[in-house]
């Protein structure tokens, strides 16, 4: 199996806005409080949102295919420390993960392993000194794949129903 990875390319917005939306579903299904909407049109309207935070934030995407298939996908963009952020935490050049997806048909071929490791090329490019990412929590694989690939739990969110 020969997988690559590129640079998106505008005609694979359809195709990404499709996983968007099964990511969307998976974790829709995994979420113990039922807090995740089903969005109509979700998939195109957030594709939207990342496409702008790319272009905003010097992002990159990177896609992964096997042969001419994609398979999954990176979205990477660059923090811009803001003078509340310096308050908290020495001075720092920020690359952030938005989404890393992987057909749940190709996980375990170390497709996730690669497209972080584009990612996290790109960020050092950048002059990065770190990068982080938010894991939704029940997500249990998605947390064991980032802590073996070093990434640490930093902040922790609380949420209580009311």
């Amino acid at each position: 199996m020969e997988i690559s990875i590129r640079d998106y390319q505008h005609n694979d917005e359809s195709i990404i806005a499709k996983m968007f939306y099964d990511f969307s579903t998976h974790l829709r299904d995994m979420d113990p409080m039922k807090r995740i909407p089903e969005v109509e049109g979700y998939g195109e309207k957030w594709m939207k949102v990342i496409l702008d935070k790319v272009t905003k934030r010097n992002g990159k995407i990177y896609i992964a295919e096997v042969g001419t298939t994609i398979v999954g996908f990176v979205v990477g963009v660059i923090n811009e420390q803001t003078e509340e952020d310096k308050l908290e935490t020495i001075p720092s050049t920020v690359g952030e993960i938005l989404e890393l997806y992987v057909d749940e048909k190709y996980r375990g071929k170390n497709i996730g392993t690669m497209l972080i490791q584009k990612i996290e090329n790109y960020f050092r490019e950048q002059s990065c000194d770190v990068s982080w990412l938010g894991v939704f929590e029940p997500n249990v694989s998605a947390r064991e794949f980032y802590r073996k690939h070093d990434y640490k739990e930093r902040v922790i969110y609380l949420i209580k129903k009311l």
